[in-house]
Parts: structure tokens; C-alpha cells; sequence
């Protein structure tokens, strides 16, 4: 199963949260951590609320599969949740950056 999630931040500073499940299409079985509310982004790169020592991130991450089970890899980002809110309010402006760029 594949949740895709959208999160728009309204000019009010509202957030409304999107998310629709979509069947992935798997050759092979992948397990992950069920206790970890997760998001796939695309392909194996992941969005997940974890705790670790202690406290709460949002992790934003590629992960690889070994024996099965997908792991986290290197490359990604563990965010505090004020890093997070932080990031969702500057949404707007790096929405019209990628607009003016890309």
C-alpha cells in the first residue's frame, strides 16, 4: 500500500493534510517498522514520525532493502517538529521560488 499525502498551507497559516492510499505494486515482500506512522514520497524515499533517544523527528529519508526489509539509508533528514512546522510555514514562499525557477 502506497499513502500519497499532500499538505497545503492556506494564507490564513491553516494546514489542511490530503492523503490518498494507493495498492503499490510489489515484485518481492518489503517489511518496515509498523509502529512508525509512514508516507511514501516516491519510490523508496519515506516520510516517517519516529522516536528516537527519547524524542520525536520527522524523518525524511531514502531507505534500501536488505533481507527484505527496508532500512534507513544515509541520505536524508531528521527534522524536530518545530524544524517542521518551520519548514510548512515557509511553504508558500518555496512554492513561488520553485515557480519562478523550475
Amino acid at each position: 500500500m502506497q499513502v500519497v499525502v499532500a499538505v497545503i498551507v492556506t494564507t490564513d497559516q491553516s494546514i489542511e493534510i490530503h492523503h490518498q492510499i494507493k495498492k503499490a505494486k510489489t515484485t518481492q515482500s518489503t517489511r518496515t517498522n509498523d509502529k512508525e506512522p509512514t508516507w511514501v514520497l516516491q519510490g523508496k524515499k519515506l516520510v516517517k514520525v519516529r522516536e528516537f533517544k527519547g524524542k520525536c523527528y520527522v524523518d525524511v529519508r531514502e531507505f534500501y532493502e536488505k533481507n527484505g526489509e527496508l532500512l534507513p539509508g544515509k541520505k536524508g533528514i531528521s527534522l524536530t517538529p518545530e524544524q517542521w512546522r518551520k519548514l510548512l510555514s515557509l511553504g508558500d514562499e518555496i512554492n513561488e521560488t520553485i515557480s519562478t525557477l523550475c
